[in-house]
């Protein structure tokens, strides 16, 4: 007798491996500039194309070098009308539309309907990239608003939104964010990603990868040593392979 669950055994029906085929093909397309932000990496979870793993760097503004990472989710219906993506950060940041508690982003602004072949990932993307500009920031309501008072904040009292900002930007690339990977938004906040690797991972550069890497991208080393670092710069490297817009703005 057979131990094979019918479940388990059951292929696919053809309407969920045409949507998976759909996301696969949103993927791939962000290999086609400009499909992929500049300082933006992305990469779907082992075994699951519906949970995507991504990388924020932030050059400019206020949140100048800030260092995030963000999962965004996929409906099981997805593409289907209706079926907005979702988007949470693991990175603690003080913003507007994050959510402080559950790191929630809202998107609902620009995608008040999710409307099939006319939205897609892509333009996700981009609008999380804009979120961290004055230009958007500016445009901002307070029913967009997931953290009101960092938006009451960011109008009436800009100078410490700034400081406030900054200071997110900071806590991103120190060692207790970058490396932790024990953080509750990594490990229980969203049951998806529970018991799942983390498809981005952090760790100090050794002398060797360091002055590698400023060669590559054109930087000076002298006597054996890198020079100075200049603003945004990182001592670190992010490990793991995904689709990329390069690693600055």
């Amino acid at each position: 007798m057979s131990t094979t669950s019918p479940l388990t055994s059951a292929p696919p029906t053809l309407a969920a491996a045409l949507n998976d085929c759909e996301i696969q093909l949103e993927y791939a397309s962000l290999r086609t500039p400009p499909h992929c932000p500049l300082g933006m990496y992305v990469l779907p979870s082992p075994g699951d194309i519906r949970t995507w793993q991504c990388v924020i760097f932030v050059r400019q503004g206020y949140y100048a070098s800030l260092t995030a990472r963000f999962l965004l989710l996929l409906p099981t219906t997805y593409p289907s009308h209706g079926s907005r993506p979702e988007i949470f950060f693991h990175t603690d940041v003080f913003h507007p539309l994050i959510d402080p508690s559950s790191g929630k982003f809202n998107l609902a602004k620009e995608f008040r309907e999710w409307v099939p072949r006319k939205n897609y990932i892509f333009q996700v993307l981009h609008y999380i990239k804009r979120s961290f500009k004055h230009a958007l920031l500016s445009t901002l309501s307070e029913k967009d608003a997931f953290n009101r008072e960092a938006l009451r904040m960011y109008r009436l009292q800009t100078p410490l939104f700034a400081r406030l900002a900054s200071q997110s930007a900071s806590l991103s690339i120190s060692p207790s964010s970058l490396y932790d990977r024990d953080h509750p938004r990594l490990t229980g906040s969203v049951s998806r990603l529970r018991g799942k690797e983390d498809s981005f991972s952090f760790g100090k550069l050794g002398r060797e990868e360091e002055e590698w890497g400023r060669r590559r991208v054109g930087l000076p080393v002298e006597g054996g040593k890198a020079e100075g670092k200049g603003e945004g710069e990182r001592e670190e490297k992010a490990e793991g392979r995904g689709k990329g817009g390069g690693d600055a703005f």
